[in-house]
């Protein structure tokens, strides 16, 4: 479990003992170990103000129930806290057994665990991509889907148009946490790193493919590209839109200024469902909330399904096993 960088009832959750404590081990039954967000220990002290003093700081986050620190907050201050007697070994000894009891249930030491037996073959074969996809298709949400918009039908889809300003979303966002030296396009293929995108995946059900960002980026209001597009739209047989957010929308430090998609994306959506052949499927690509009440009862919408964007990484990285 992982506490963050955010307080709650006014208290860094990082040294929340009754968050940590009281609530998660106590009441919940949280068997494993706590470890902070990283810098989220350092944070108590020089960004919540929690206390002045570095020592006390080491000192909240161990009694309220964190195991880990990420980063080197701890690591830093924890001598001098021992020393001058603000904690005591017995604070350590506390958190270094919750530590080593999931070390054990893992099979860290002996006998030899599952995990130790992960080798070189099991990174980019068919299990691992195969697993990889596996997460963010279960973490994805379809919000609507009439007209049987989905699934796509290779033998019905005819000319795919993929428009949008996420429709090409990729290493941006699956870099942000994902690994940067990621497996070839195939299962055991020697080659330069993929990385996968809205295209890609449309392109498995559909011959032919189109596609148009339509709009600079998902902060832009330029409607200049939406012309184009929405011409492409009317021309194709299916029409998928990639809108939504990405991390210059909102990251670590960065908070989303708003819920409600640009007035530009919000014109492509309505002109291109307007003139397409069909009803459109719109795949929303976001991490933080966006109100979908413009579009989600328009008929010509035919599906709409939300897909996070922090589970991309293991879509598009194909993590191994």
């Amino acid at each position: 479990m992982c506490c963050t960088d955010n307080a709650v009832n006014g208290v860094p959750s990082c040294a929340n003992d009754w968050l940590l404590t009281e609530v998660a081990r106590e009441e919940w039954g949280f068997d494993g170990y706590v470890t902070s967000d990283c810098d989220a220990d350092n944070d108590v002290v020089f960004s919540h103000h929690f206390t002045d003093d570095p020592n006390q700081g080491v000192a909240d986050v161990l009694k309220a129930g964190t195991d880990v620190d990420c980063g080197g907050f701890v690591g830093k201050y924890v001598a001098s806290a021992l020393g001058n007697g603000t904690i005591t070994e017995a604070d350590i000894d506390e958190r270094l057994a919750k530590l080593f009891r999931v070390r054990m249930r893992l099979a860290h030491f002996d006998p030899i665990g599952p995990l130790s037996t992960i080798g070189a073959d099991d990174i980019c074969n068919q299990y691992s991509f195969d697993l990889s996809q596996d997460g963010p298709a279960q973490s994805s949400a379809l919000l609507k889907n009439t007209a049987k918009a989905l699934p796509l039908e290779a033998s019905s889809v005819g000319t795919v148009a993929v428009i949008g300003p996420n429709a090409n979303l990729s290493e941006s966002d699956s870099g942000y946490y994902g690994p940067h030296n990621t497996c070839a396009e195939k299962p055991g293929e020697k080659g330069p790193p993929k990385y996968w995108t809205l295209v890609d995946a449309v392109q498995k059900y559909a011959s032919k493919v189109v596609s148009d960002v339509a709009i600079p980026n998902v902060l832009s209001n330029s409607t200049d590209g939406i012309a184009a597009a929405v011409a492409m739209a009317k021309s194709a047989d299916t029409v998928v839109l990639g809108v939504g957010t990405d991390l210059s929308w909102s990251a670590e430090g960065h908070d989303a200024k708003t819920i409600t998609f640009t007035d530009a994306q919000l014109q492509l959506i309505s002109q291109c469902a307007e003139a397409a052949k069909k009803p459109i499927i719109v795949v929303i690509f976001t991490a933080t909330p966006l109100d979908i009440t413009p579009f989600k009862d328009n008929a010509k919408v035919g599906a709409i399904l939300h897909v996070r964007t922090n589970t991309l990484p293991d879509l598009r990285a194909r993590a191994c096993r």
